[in-house]
């Protein structure tokens, strides 16, 4: 179901064609007043079927005038409590103020083709199966809290759990159960992490196969209190340039980095390159020699991170001041995996260690092989 609101009769029932015309099997559920939208939100048995929201902004003269628009409130609501893709369909969509960089809420201008374009990302969403994962009781919700639970039962033999606990409670006595917490979860996030990235059986056969994740996994945005974290990449506010924090996680936990972090810059890929990189991508992928050498390593783009080339050889410190002040030099744009923030501290550490040799006369030194 789909929950449309609009008070011109003529916008909804051009959606509700578009919708049908799409065959997804989505029935609409059309709101022509503000009321009547939040009648059906308080509606649990509907909002259950519910798999998208489309709401218009401006109902009145005065708030078109104002730019005040009252089911803004509704829309943060419920962006917050349902994990349900929102769209903002009015025509003064582009004037609402912080609601951009949200990815599953979508401001859409109204146009001659926005209704069309609603209905295609809606089918894409649907036909993806998007939709059954990131809707309403959906495996977001049920299966994942299933496999949670699944992977965190396993994880324990005999009186583990009463040692794990009488750990905890010997060190940290005054901030017992808060720690029990912290630690618990993430054991079951953990071990549900590792059983999903490790090979899977294919079904009707003995053979196991590794699974193969998404490039765009490789990089997140980071939510932990660090305002700087090892892997994080910011952007230079004036020149683009991007860098990525090299300092240890250690130092910067306990401080002893002194507000000031080793990074790397990392440079711009170009047209020719990015070429390149989808002609070969596995070798960019999994850092081939041939193609990164020693003093690089690539970062493929991918939808939320536009990628680039760590360059070893360009390192320097960046104070913390220049990051987190009220008007930063860099701000942050994206965090590396740990899998690869750790594959490229290794790489920068093995090019800075390299002894080298004194410089030799080719000459003289290939005489002695004749």
């Amino acid at each position: 179901m789909i929950l449309f609101f609009d008070d011109e009769k003529d916008i909804r029932g051009n959606f509700k064609k578009e919708i049908a015309g799409q065959n997804i099997g989505l029935e609409v559920l059309e709101c022509s007043s503000k009321e009547e939208v939040r009648e059906n939100l308080k509606d649990k048995e509907k909002m259950s079927k519910v798999k998208a929201f489309v709401f218009d902004l401006s109902t009145s003269q005065e708030e078109a005038e104002s730019g005040n628009f009252d089911i803004l409130e509704d829309i943060k609501a419920n962006y917050s409590t349902y994990a349900i893709p929102i769209f903002i369909h009015s025509a003064f969509a582009n004037i609402v103020v912080g609601y951009d960089n949200l990815g599953t809420l979508f401001k859409v201008e109204k146009t001659d083709n926005s209704i069309t374009d609603i209905a295609n990302k809606i089918k894409l969403f649907q036909d993806s199966g998007f939709l059954d994962i990131f809707c309403s009781q959906g495996s977001l919700e049920s299966e994942i809290h299933k496999e949670i639970l699944k992977a965190f039962k396993s994880q324990f033999q005999g009186e583990e759990i009463k040692q794990i606990i009488e750990s905890i409670n010997h060190a940290n006595k005054d901030n017992f159960k808060v720690r029990v917490k912290d630690v618990f979860e993430r054991i079951a996030i953990r071990s549900l992490y590792q059983n999903l990235i490790s090979g899977k059986r294919i079904k009707e056969s003995t053979t196991i196969d590794e699974i193969k994740i998404n490039n765009v996994e490789h990089y997140y945005r980071r939510m932990s209190d660090f305002p700087i974290w090892t892997g994080d990449i910011f952007e230079n506010t004036q020149t683009n340039l991007q860098i990525v924090i090299m300092t240890p996680r250690c130092d910067i936990n306990n401080g002893v980095c002194n507000d000031r972090f080793l990074v790397c810059s990392v440079k711009e890929l170009d047209k020719n390159l990015k070429a390149e990189i989808a002609k070969d991508a596995n070798k960019f992928l999994t850092d081939n020699p041939i193609k990164s050498g020693i003093k690089s390593r690539f970062l493929i783009p991918a939808p939320n991170y536009r990628g680039g080339k760590v360059d070893l050889t360009d390192y320097f410190f960046v104070e913390k001041n220049n990051i987190t002040n009220e008007y930063p030099e860099y701000s942050y744009l994206i965090s590396l995996s740990d899998e690869l923030t750790n594959e490229i501290v290794r790489k920068f550490s093995s090019y800075i260690l390299r002894g080298g040799i004194s410089q030799s006369e080719i000459s003289e030194a290939a005489y002695y092989s004749i």
